[in-house]
């Protein structure tokens, strides 16, 4: 196992009043920000600290040990039967039911009734330390933090909503209208006046289909056409029959089953358990026997007398969806959007109504930024020293040629981002290249850096390796983030994985570092949508929450602005989603064309004190 420790900082305190004096332009010494090697010698821990916990890393046969600059936090390998000999831990191979993809962590206690000592697992490692060292770690990685990505948990959601389906569909049989068997309007896009509609195809006996060529043949009732209805606001509703042959379907992903309980089945109340629904997301292998499992083999997942250390999670259920186009009498319509299939036998399904209107934008370019923000159109950076980056996680990989042609078509300057950690142009995400594209789009000519992270890494992650580079990028966009609430149920250390990202973000505001932090999919609501970055959006708008790193006082929080019809306040307003998404409404929010709405995080936190300017707001 690759194990980092977090060792405690020194001088704190000091560290958060020299912030303040570089920060404030009041102050005498604003503007005088520090070098990294001259910041270490107030953050360092105790050379007598290091040297103590190099000597108990030797005597647990650690392997591959590996100091930051600042020795604040140190790298490791583990094999699995030091871990159980010196720290008292088993290890488990965890398997995420919708991806496949496998991690080796200790145990993370899915089934602990105690929220408070489930959400605190690092305690555990502590308690194995010698005496000595236990005041000086803050927290672990590798061991007991488990950060799924954004893919698998709505991919999971599709699995779970499939399966709950299938235990459905038995009492449907030749049903006809029922609500269950309505396709489901996954997503509207579009830009001006078109729209294009993302749907999932359900059989008339409420199971989803097999194969994208024939809708449903495996159960005898093909769907055979769709029927889409438009209503823009103001105008008469369009219905557009669009054939199954036509509707682009095709599989989208593919997501095991989740295996059966005792009796061989499962059933409803499993899924709805939100403990239950974790161990479906995540299921646990038996533990590692060092014998039977080699930490270092490529292929870890070995067979021992014909069973695998990992449960089998039964058949794969294809996701298909379709894919729908219309367009608006007059741009920037509101419109309101249904489907509905059509089987073989001409009776029809459920109608889905698509819980909000929706409201297509002009197509958003650099040009439209600067026109929207008063930014001159011909200011470029000419300092060679400027710099800028942008953060990814979750395999979000950026394609070079993609940006160049993005540059041409923007009428600007071909420019490279200089790629730091994984990379795979041929799959480039979606997140990843949004970003790099407008922040290269609108920073033209500042020199770029794309930092990237291997799956389960996540923001601290991003801080070690700032922490650990002399000549930092000025200016970062960080996109990613969560409630306070998600770091806590994921990280294994409770609310302290944020106390410490504070620190970091604190050695980067000294270091004159400015952290822009988006302020999530719906800002301060925390509605978003389904599958955040670390959990489910809250259901209700008491109490507000805003994302964090967003809600730091260390970062700049960077607001949404929505453009669109018929603002309404926040949360003044609420939807139905599908019900099988277990949540029960979500609020709207919206903006008139040519006006700018914003959702606002600022101090938002409710477990960090505000920075000190915050206090002297009106």
């Amino acid at each position: 196992m690759r194990i980092t420790l977090a060792l405690k900082q020194n001088n704190e305190k000091a560290m958060k009043d020299i912030l303040n004096d570089v920060s404030d332009p009041r102050s005498s010494k604003y503007g005088q920000h520090m070098k990294l090697e001259d910041l270490r010698d107030l953050y360092a821990p105790k050379e007598s600290v290091v040297t103590a916990f190099d000597k108990w890393l030797s005597s647990i046969n650690a392997l591959d040990v590996d100091w930051t600059f600042g020795r604040d936090f140190v790298h490791f390998s583990l094999r699995v039967r030091d871990l159980r000999a010196h720290l008292g831990l088993e290890a488990f191979v965890y398997k995420h039911i919708a991806s496949g993809r496998t991690i080796i962590r200790s145990d993370l206690r899915l089934d602990d009734p105690d929220v408070e000592r489930r959400n605190s697992r690092g305690l555990s490692l502590l308690s194995s330390l010698p005496a000595e060292l236990r005041p000086h770690l803050e927290l672990s990685l590798g061991l007991f933090d488990i950060f799924d990505t954004k893919d698998e948990r709505m991919n999971a959601n599709d699995l779970l909503r499939a399966t709950k389906r299938r235990q459905q569909s038995s009492s449907l049989l030749g049903a006809s209208g029922n609500s269950t068997n309505q396709p489901i309007i996954m997503q509207i896009s579009g830009a001006t006046s078109d729209l294009n509609i993302y749907f999932q195809p359900v059989c008339q006996n409420g199971q989803l289909p097999s194969n994208p060529a024939t809708l449903c043949g495996e159960f005898g009732n093909t769907i055979i056409r769709f029927s889409v209805i438009v209503k823009p606001s103001a105008y008469d509703a369009t219905e557009i029959i669009l054939e199954a042959k036509d509707a682009r379907c095709a599989i989208v992903n593919e997501a095991p089953l989740p295996p059966p309980n005792d009796n061989g089945t499962t059933t409803s109340d499993q899924i709805a358990s939100p403990s239950a629904r974790e161990r479906l997301l995540l299921q646990k292998g038996r533990k590692m026997i060092e014998r039977r499992f080699n930490l270092f083999s490529s292929d870890p997942l070995r067979q021992q007398d014909g069973k695998e250390d990992i449960p089998k999670l039964g058949s794969t259920i294809p996701v298909i969806n379709c894919i729908a186009s219309a367009k608006l009498p007059y741009p920037l319509l509101r419109a309101n959007v249904s489907v509905q299939s059509v089987f073989s036998t001409q009776e029809k399904s459920g109608r889905f109504y698509y819980p909000t209107a929706y409201a297509p934008t002009e197509y958003i370019m650099p040009q439209s930024i600067f026109d929207l923000y008063g930014v001159p159109a011909s200011y470029r950076s000419t300092h060679p020293e400027n710099s800028q980056a942008i953060v990814s996680f979750e395999q979000q990989y950026i394609n070079t040629d993609d940006l160049h042609t993005f540059q041409d078509l923007m009428g600007q300057r071909r420019m490279d981002c200089n790629i730091i950690g994984p990379n795979d142009p041929a799959y480039p995400g979606g997140e990843s290249t949004l970003d790099v594209q407008y922040v290269m789009g609108v920073g033209v000519g500042v020199n770029t850096t794309c930092w990237s992270f291997e799956v389960g890494d996540y923001i601290l992650n991003w801080a070690i390796a700032v922490g650990d580079t002399p000549v930092a990028p000025l200016v970062t966009s960080i996109s990613y983030g969560d409630t306070e609430t998600g770091y806590e149920q994921k990280s294994g250390y409770g609310l302290q994985y944020i106390y410490r990202m504070n620190s970091e973000l604190i050695k980067m505001g000294i270091r004159g570092l400015t952290v822009i932090a988006g302020s999530g999919d719906a800002g301060w609501s925390n509605v978003g949508e389904m599958g955040n970055d670390l959990s489910a959006p809250d259901p209700t708008c008491s109490p507000m929450r805003a994302f964090y790193p967003s809600d730091s006082p260390y970062v700049l929080s960077l607001s949404a602005t929505f453009v669109g019809l018929n603002a309404v306040p926040a949360c003044s307003s609420f939807i139905s989603p599908n019900p099988d998404d277990h949540v029960s409404s979500v609020p709207i929010i919206c903006n008139r064309p040519r006006e700018i709405a914003v959702s606002v995080t600022d101090g938002m936190s409710w477990f960090v004190s505000p920075f000190f300017w915050m206090n002297d707001r009106e």
